[in-house]
């Protein structure tokens, strides 16, 4: 038979298991992007604006701080920082367009910091050669060992509104269960204190 402790601490360890199991998956920490076609073999790069979000924020956008580098520019006119630029425009020049056409052709953001990336948008180019909007997202993280990708998909922009997004996993909020936890929390707690009231001795008092 397990002791009053035992039965405490088993009611304890089985609250606290349900907190471990109900937590959200794991965050997406990032400090650079990079696209690339998704086309097998490559393509032309043509992107209209990038957005990478994290708390709400475009961590992706230039006025936030971000650098953008390509492999070269179509014209004068295309350079890599119309992607980064805010302007959300989707025609030919306002659009970064690559050099060339090759699988080696890349546009690539660094942001300011790391951040949790929740959401990333991305815009092709609506007035031309729409078959070139399928791209694929490269986030990697800097730290000792360099860049680490730590995450990477598609993004089939080939639509009406030559636009695709896609979101991540985020962290979770730290000391705050989902509401379903708390109630298993407290009826475990409440299994325990039970469990140590139901053979609790009777106190004998002296003979006056």
């Amino acid at each position: 038979m397990k002791s009053k402790a035992g039965k405490w601490a088993s009611g304890v360890v089985a609250a606290l298991a349900v907190m471990g199991s109900a937590a959200p998956a794991s965050a997406t920490v990032a400090t650079s992007i990079k696209i690339i076609s998704g086309a097998a073999g490559g393509d032309w790069l043509q992107i209209g604006e990038l957005q990478v979000f994290s708390g709400g924020v475009n961590v992706a956008l230039a006025a936030n701080g971000s650098l953008v580098y390509g492999t070269g520019s179509y014209d004068a006119s295309t350079t890599p920082g119309k992607a980064t630029d805010g302007n959300i425009s989707t025609s030919y020049p306002n659009i970064y367009h690559s050099d060339g056409a090759g699988p080696t052709e890349y546009l690539l953001v660094k942001f300011s910091s790391a951040f949790d990336v929740s959401d990333i948008v991305i815009y092709g180019r609506s007035d031309c050669c729409t078959t070139r909007n399928l791209f694929t997202y490269q986030l990697y993280n800097f730290g000792q060992y360099g860049d680490m990708l730590v995450a990477e998909g598609g993004l089939d922009a080939r639509n009406a509104n030559a636009s695709a997004a896609v979101r991540l996993p985020t962290a979770p909020v730290a000391g705050v269960p989902e509401p379903g936890t708390w109630a298993l929390m407290i009826a475990g707690f409440g299994a325990a204190g039970a469990a140590l009231r139901r053979k609790r001795p009777a106190v004998r008092r002296p003979a006056a």
